[in-house]
């Protein structure tokens, strides 16, 4: 007998913070996930999330071998469509020019859960794919553990800064974070 895995979707935004074309603005991406496994509890999420890159950046392989290792739950981020067709381009825009970022600088970026007290985890770690180009992110989703220790600290001090886990504080400096 076959079985099959059940999913469920997510959508929401990302607020991506420091972008030099925003002058130290914010732009939020309205987002949505596709084939999330149930593990992942997607009804727990929060509709926004804060989205950094760590201080110190790491590499997109060096967390695809850990999630291969590990399995926790992973799901796939596009931009979400808009009715305006203005509207939709700009955030399809956005969206492909972060993803963009991260592959042409090896990087991945957090969005830690903005509460706890539904979702003890650290929350979401998202990385592009050289397969999916500048349409697709992946995240590892962490709802109830930590992110792994040799992920450098969430550093932010952009909307939202504050509600990472405790071994991934924000600090008050704006430098080495990234967002469009």
């Amino acid at each position: 007998m076959e079985q099959t895995t059940q999913t469920r979707s997510w959508s929401g935004s990302f607020t991506l913070t420091s972008h030099p074309n925003l002058h130290g603005g914010y732009q939020n991406v309205f987002v949505t996930t596709a084939n999330t496994d149930m593990s992942a509890h997607t009804e727990l999420w929060p509709p926004h999330l804060n989205v950094y890159t760590p201080r110190r950046p790491v590499s997109r392989a060096e967390i695809a071998n850990w999630v291969r290792r590990h399995s926790p739950p992973v799901c796939v981020f596009m931009a979400n469509k808009h009715p305006d067709p203005a509207v939709n381009s700009q955030n399809q825009a956005c969206f492909s020019s972060f993803v963009h970022y991260l592959l042409g600088n090896n990087f991945v970026a957090y969005a830690p859960w903005a509460s706890p007290e539904r979702l003890p985890g650290a929350g979401i770690v998202l990385y592009p794919s050289d397969s999916t180009g500048d349409s697709l992110l992946l995240g590892a989703i962490f709802t109830s553990t930590p992110f792994p220790d040799f992920l450098p600290p969430v550093h932010s001090s952009g909307p939202g800064a504050g509600h990472a886990q405790s071994a991934y504080a924000p600090t008050t400096s704006s430098a080495g974070y990234y967002g469009v």
